[in-house]
């Protein structure tokens, strides 16, 4: 028979409850934007992720849950700078 530790269940639990997606609604922490390309970039997304100090809890900013549009920037970049490093740097 199995034996359940409830103190990590219960922490696991608070550390799930703690890392929350949230909507654009105002908390008061830092959002961060993307960076694509080397420049910052302003998210469209609407949802965002709380992002905490694992020793503190405290909420220290919050970065997009970005859109696919964004994502495949994002990727579509690194496969270009990939190849450019490929040509000069080898693998």
């Amino acid at each position: 028979m199995m034996s359940l530790n409830f103190g990590r269940v219960a922490r696991a639990a608070h550390v799930w409850n703690r890392a929350s997606f949230h909507s654009s609604a105002v908390v008061s922490a830092k959002a961060y934007p993307l960076i694509i390309n080397g420049k910052e970039v302003e998210s469209k997304a609407k949802e965002f992720y709380d992002v905490f100090n694992p020793a503190t809890q405290e909420l220290v900013g919050r970065v997009p849950l970005t859109t696919q549009e964004e994502m495949r920037a994002a990727s579509d970049n690194a496969q270009v700078l990939l190849s450019i490093r490929k040509e000069c740097c080898g693998p």
